[in-house]
């Protein structure tokens, strides 16, 4: 008898089973792993596209754009006249104190508003006068000035056709020895170099933007490398090695930015031997390009532990297959059918290892809805996900919402994380015969849904969403509601952006339960004019510490600002200008706000969930200020600012300056000026300019003499000068209010 492993039948079978296993058992893992592999590169390829853009929102939005808004405020004649800075251009101030002081007090201010800068310098063509940021000026024509890094871009703009310009540089001569970019522009604009009046520039800590690039993007999750026109590097988040291994990658993109529907291109790279991919976006203020490289590594540590799974499932499931292929082949009488139920069974815990997954594949499922960038044709994966999750809006209308917690969903802590998911779940879980809902946490923290029903006036579904939120929610809630539309139509993206416009006026209504965008009115809303004189008005107030007028100043603002007549960005932009000249009105006293408060009154003021919680703070913060200013002043030498007063009194007629005063006095300037301000709330110059404003109107009121004489009596040199800042004061030139007998 011949032995049953030498039969043609046995060989013949072993080999199907044997193939079948093969086909039934590892072909489904393979096409398994490619599809998860397919959709982790494509999220990898949004995530680097989305980081490097909002990197350029950071660093455009935070560091260059102000650093150009306030060169244009500086140089941009106002209806409240002449700026500083502007006078030199037109006159000469050589000799001239006031002038001079003037300049040197404005680029201080510059300065101190933008936190990044190292300093702020000007040079004046026609006074050929050089001032080095707030603490020294030189005259070009009478001594050896040594500009040191300032030298290329003064002789640069001074001769090309260039009116702006970047540059970077290893400023040595830089006190602290630190890497500066200096922003540089000519005035006028578009003025030829023989018409140019003065050259503007802010030397800007590179350090400042190697900070705000470790915070975006943490060294660990990815480098970024911002380069100029040219490609050199001008900042980044790498250490010193990785940057020359940038420099080596040569990392090449298009020269033009693709636009917003445009596929971001993304390059493949090998970066330290490792597999890593590159994106890009250009700045939309100069000619920087922000570029992010990402390791595929670090990204693919996320779906290393499925991987892995898969890996030993497939390995388990090919020895147990063909251990049984062998059995079922020995046996010839084995029925196929009962192997593969077996197999039946291993697929099945396979799929629930998946499902383990579902709520990742569920939240890319229905952003890509809200977002629109799943919806032309839901082909390929976007149509998988959704028929996995049974994503379809098979009713045909539907409207998208946006759920804030009453004091702001807190994306930050577990708990707040936790309440958020639980929410979103028994919103889905709870139904209703009227509609189906399906949210998603967004990374802020806030609940991102959207409502499906079959009600054209859209009040059931409405109703039946709040009455899902009476029942299940563990604190007051801001329901934002987007405009209700037909699927047909248009697409959810729409009305998802109308209820998160909808969700940023929730600062200014936390006492409303639903804010729906079709009654905002957003199209006439304004996002200028208003109470824009609040933050000066407070600042006066704080200089007279009138704590009365300080909250009747806080309080009209938020009114204002939550009126209804302004859009919210430009209504939390005028809470946060409150904030701001609250901290530069004690800087200008000599009180330092970190010391007073114990914060940062920007990052505090923008910490606040709402409204009413920013005015219970503001008013608290203004008392204290005013309650510190009193008590500064009652400790100021009231005997010297007495004897100042006297001094100005006698020779209103006389020249009068600072240093002469100081050293009649017998103190220095400095400490004259400090203690005098500190005392009355202005400065000298302030006093001695209203003092001599109040003479002038007392001998116009005589009749005696002409507004020319007047104006020399009391050391004017130029009666245009006279004129000009005595309409300031008194809203009439000298001629109308002699004319008007006041």
């Amino acid at each position: 008898m011949r032995h049953w492993k030498s039969t043609p039948y046995f060989t013949r079978l072993l080999a199907f089973n044997s193939l079948l296993i093969l086909v039934i058992g590892v072909a489904p893992l393979v096409i398994a792993f490619q599809y998860m592999m397919s959709a982790y590169n494509g999220e990898l390829a949004k995530f680097n596209v989305q980081s490097v853009k909002q990197i350029r929102s950071a660093i455009d939005g935070q560091i260059l754009k102000p650093t150009v808004e306030a060169a244009n405020h500086s140089l941009t004649e106002s209806a409240t006249g002449e700026p500083p800075l502007l006078y030199p251009m037109l006159h000469t101030i050589r000799g001239n104190y006031s002038s001079m002081t003037d300049v040197t007090e404005t680029l201080s201010a510059i300065e101190a508003q933008l936190s990044f800068a190292a300093s702020v310098d000007i040079y004046y063509r026609n006074n050929d006068v050089f001032f080095f940021g707030t603490k020294f000026f030189c005259y070009m024509d009478q001594s050896a000035c040594k500009l040191g890094f300032r030298e290329r871009w003064l002789q640069q703009l001074g001769q090309a056709g260039t009116q702006v310009a970047w540059y970077t540089v290893d400023a040595e001569d830089n006190p602290d020895y630190e890497r500066l970019i200096s922003y540089v522009r000519n005035y006028p604009y578009f003025a030829p170099p023989d018409k140019r009046k003065a050259v503007f520039a802010v030397n800007l800590k590179e350090s400042a933007i190697r900070s705000k690039l470790a915070q975006s993007l943490a060294a660990g999750s990815g480098l970024i490398f911002v380069v100029d026109g040219d490609g050199a590097l001008i900042s980044s988040n790498a250490s010193a090695g990785e940057e020359e291994e940038f420099r080596r990658a040569g990392i090449r993109f298009p020269e033009r930015a693709p636009a917003a529907d445009e596929e971001q291109p993304i390059e493949s790279l090998k970066w330290e031997g490792k597999e890593a991919v590159a994106a890009f976006a250009d700045s939309e203020i100069n000619d920087w390009r922000y570029v992010t490289v990402v390791e595929k590594s670090v990204f693919y540590k996320r779906a290393a532990h499925i991987r892995n799974l898969m890996y030993a499932l497939g390995g388990a499931l090919l020895a147990v297959g063909l251990a049984l292929v062998y059995m079922l082949t020995k046996r010839a009488h084995r029925p196929i059918g009962l192997t593969l139920r077996e197999y039946s069974l291993r697929i099945d815990d396979l799929n629930g290892q998946l499902a383990r997954h579902e709520p990742v594949i569920k939240y890319h499922g229905i952003m890509s809805l809200l977002t629109g960038t799943g919806v032309a044709g839901a082909g390929g994966q976007t149509a998988d996900m959704r028929l996995f999750l049974d994503l379809h809006l098979r009713e045909p209308y539907f409207f998208c919402f946006v759920l804030i917690s009453a004091g702001g969903m807190d994306g930050e802590s577990r708990s707040g994380v936790a309440a958020a998911y639980r929410m979103a779940e028994r919103l889905e879980a709870a139904g209703s015969p009227h509609c189906r809902i399906w949210a998603v946490v967004s990374p802020e923290g806030s609940i991102y849904g959207i409502v499906n029903g079959s009600d054209p006036e859209g009040e059931a579904d409405e109703r039946a969403l709040l009455e899902q939120l009476e029942r299940h929610a563990d604190e007051p809630c801001s329901l934002c509601l987007g405009s209700r539309y037909a699927i047909a139509e248009t697409a959810p993206a729409v009305s998802h952006r109308e209820a998160r416009e909808a969700a940023a006026y929730a600062y200014f209504y936390p006492e409303r339960q639903v804010i729906r965008y079709a009654e905002l009115g957003t199209a006439s809303r304004q996002d200028s004019g208003g109470p824009a004189r609040a933050p000066d008005e407070l600042a006066a107030a704080l200089r007279a510490a009138d704590e009365g007028k300080a909250l009747h100043v806080i309080r009209s603002a938020i009114e204002e600002a939550s009126s209804g007549r302004y859009t919210a960005d430009y209504g939390r932009q005028l809470l946060g200008e409150l904030a701001a000249s609250l901290g530069k009105t004690l800087k200008s006293l000599g009180i330092g706000a970190r010391e007073l408060y114990g914060c940062e009154l920007r990052e505090r003021a923008a910490g606040f969930a709402n409204a009413r919680l920013f005015a219970a703070w503001i008013e608290e913060a203004a008392g204290l200020a005013i309650r510190e200013i009193e008590a500064q002043r009652k400790g100021a030498d009231t005997e010297l600012n007495a004897r100042v007063k006297a001094y100005v009194e006698a020779h209103l007629c006389g020249e009068l300056g600072l240093d002469r005063i100081a050293e009649h006095i017998g103190v220095t300037p400095n400490y004259l000026s400090r203690l005098f301000k500190l005392g009355a709330g202005i400065t000298l110059i302030e006093y001695i300019t209203g003092r001599k404003l109040e003479k002038a109107a007392e001998l116009l009121r005589e009749n005696r003499h002409s507004v020319g004489e007047i104006a020399l009596m009391l050391g004017y040199q130029s009666p245009n000068h006279f004129i000009r800042i005595f309409k300031e004061k008194y809203g009439l030139t000298p001629k109308q209010f002699q004319k008007s007998g006041c």
